[in-house]
């Protein structure tokens, strides 16, 4: 009965799913070699299952991951080079990556942008620059991105206002500008923002007045006074909008006007 089901398998398929499986491996192994983690579908979808699916004995003959893709990718070495990279973007089914390394080349990143199945990336690293973000940009399906990096600039979310589908962004840049958040204004499905940058101003907050669907909102640092808090909150009636006490640091909700008399200046 065993080789009767073997011998219905498509040829084809089976073949495919060998070298994918081979492919997925080597890949894996290599992660693992500059500490890296993978998670697969069936993990992602119910982080609780531990057994792969697919029939047993079909796995105990050709590999537990045959029924199974690596679906996120979790990098935090200061070695990633674009080589590894390269080898992540043969992965056919991963939705999200996340890399914490100083050493993110733009090569590197132009093979993640090849990977029209991510719909999350997130980026921690001294080394990611404008255009690096341009690279990002052409991962049309992306639905959530953060980016965090002292050269990042108004240039770089010039780039990121292409993602059109973006949902929820993430910046740590000290370098952008009301410039930069007009770019990103644009958005038409961005509901959740966070900004944390030292310089940020309330004329720079103006530019996030026209934001079509923002509905989250949240600064970490930033030249903020209450003044221009509370005009960001009456331009935008539905949002939440939430931001540090100058008095201790915890973040309170503007939206509701959480905040004592003087907290700000």
């Amino acid at each position: 009965m065993l080789l009767v089901a073997i011998t219905s398998i498509p040829l084809g398929w089976m073949a495919w799913q060998v070298n994918r499986v081979r492919n997925q491996r080597l890949v894996v192994a290599e992660l693992s070699s500059v500490g890296g983690l993978v998670i697969y579908n069936y993990q992602w979808q119910q982080r609780s299952r531990q057994e792969p699916p697919g029939p047993k004995w079909l796995r105990a003959l050709l590999g537990d991951d045959i029924f199974a893709n690596v679906s996120e990718v979790d990098i935090r070495h200061d070695h990633v080079d674009e080589q590894t990279l390269a080898r992540v973007a043969t992965l056919p089914a991963v939705l999200t990556v996340m890399i914490q390394s100083g050493q993110i080349s733009d090569g590197g990143l132009a093979h993640l942008a090849k990977m029209n199945t991510l719909q999350q990336v997130d980026l921690y690293s001294s080394g990611l620059s404008d255009a690096s973000v341009a690279q990002l940009s052409k991962i049309k399906g992306l639905k959530y991105l953060t980016v965090e990096s002292p050269q990042i600039t108004d240039v770089g979310l010039e780039s990121i206002a292409k993602l059109k589908k973006l949902e929820h962004l993430r910046i740590r840049a000290d370098r952008v500008t009301g410039d930069g958040l007009a770019q990103i204004a644009t958005l038409p499905n961005l509901t959740n923002l966070t900004l944390d940058s030292e310089h940020l101003s309330d004329a720079a907050l103006m530019h996030l007045h026209p934001a079509p669907k923002l509905k989250v909102i949240s600064f970490h640092h930033g030249k903020l006074t209450k003044g221009g808090l509370e005009r960001l909150c009456e331009a935008l009636p539905d949002c939440k909008v939430w931001a540090p006490q100058i008095r201790d640091g915890r973040m309170i909700q503007y939206r509701h006007l959480l905040y004592s008399k003087g907290e700000l200046p």
